[in-house]
């Protein structure tokens, strides 16, 4: 639809990634997951039956949330994970990955996952810049920090070391 591009360009661009120029310049959107991890890797991973690793004290969790409004076809999601160390390698583990449907309240969801926030020692978490304040106010209602992703990223840029 912009005039200004020119036809070679974007068919070296679909050239390039099929996937990427359908969500890029055909405005479609894609699973995103499709390209990011093999189903067959993703099934070798998990523990059929098992929806949730309870808290353990002596771990470090770290959690992300992705929320939405309530009354579109958008869930909110809460993940918890922690790191572990095992024959010389870091691997991550997800604890806990929990999906609320619309229709709800996200009054009611910052409340659901604060409690389970808390229950794995977690007073912090970390999401996108849906909602703005009104996202951060909610969950320091609840006695949680919260922190956009954009920040989160500058943080761990700032505070890690050079190799």
């Amino acid at each position: 639809m912009n005039p200004s591009i020119s036809t070679q360009f974007l068919d070296r661009e679909r050239q390039k990634d099929p996937v990427a120029f359908s969500r890029e310049y055909e405005a479609e959107f894609s699973d995103d997951a499709s390209g990011f991890i093999q189903r067959a890797a993703l099934e070798a991973a998990m523990i059929r039956g098992r929806f949730e690793i309870g808290p353990n004290r002596r771990l470090s969790y770290v959690a992300f949330v992705d929320l939405a409004g309530g009354s579109s076809s958008d869930s909110c999601v809460l993940a918890v994970a922690h790191s572990l160390q095992a024959r010389g390698e870091t691997f991550f583990v997800l604890d806990l990955l929990k999906e609320i449907q619309p229709p709800f309240s996200p009054e009611q969801v910052t409340k659901e996952f604060s409690q389970d926030l808390k229950r794995y020692g977690l007073r912090e978490i970390t999401g996108d810049r849906f909602g703005s304040e009104w996202v951060k106010e909610r969950f320091q209602r609840q006695g949680i920090t919260y922190r956009d992703s954009a920040s989160a990223d500058r943080r761990s840029i700032s505070n890690s070391s050079p190799c």
